[in-house]
């Protein structure tokens, strides 16, 4: 089995669940107008979402100016999503534990032999996180898109075990 197939079937295995591949979910807000209880983050720190949108994006490479790990290194438990680099905006980087606010997102680079072969997206839809309702998620891996709409529970079966599903937040 290639590579490329064997992590989505882990990721599936592990957390529970899978996201049909499709279009965006329509009922999702646009997180580029969220705004946290300070009166909002700047536009370069909420991403877009929608796979069209935010796959060009994460093409700026604009998340690369967030606080970023320093190189790609092994999934850390119980992480499923393999060899990666995680990126947190301002609002998870200034938020060391407990809830996020609105507009709080990542971006973890995938990679597949030392290369960089996807993205892992997160961002805070609502200030209540709902079981992870209150959160969108996107992963596109190798080209296949794993998921892309709020309450993905091939993600949110995972997350929930984060700290308001965040696992890692780069200072």
């Amino acid at each position: 089995m290639p590579r490329a197939l064997v992590l989505p079937t882990l990721l599936l295995a592990a957390c529970g669940g899978a996201q049909s591949p499709g279009d965006p979910d329509p009922a999702a807000p646009d997180a580029a107008t969220a705004s946290g209880p300070d009166g909002g983050l700047a536009a370069d720190q909420v991403p877009p979402t929608g796979r069209a949108a935010l796959e060009a994006w994460l093409a700026t490479g604009a998340y690369q100016a967030w606080s970023c790990e320093d190189a790609p290194h092994p999934a850390r438990p119980p992480g499923a999503h393999g060899e990666n680099r995680i990126c947190s905006n301002a609002a998870i980087a200034g938020t060391p534990a407990g809830a996020l606010p609105v507009g709080a997102a990542s971006v973890k680079e995938l990679y597949e032999d030392g290369h960089p072969n996807g993205y892992a997206v997160a961002i805070k839809l609502e200030a209540d996180s709902a079981g992870g309702d209150g959160w969108y998620w996107f992963e596109n891996l190798g080209g296949t898109i794993y998921a892309d709409g709020a309450g993905v529970s091939l993600c949110t079966g995972c997350h929930a075990g984060g700290d308001d599903y965040v696992f890692t937040r780069v200072p």
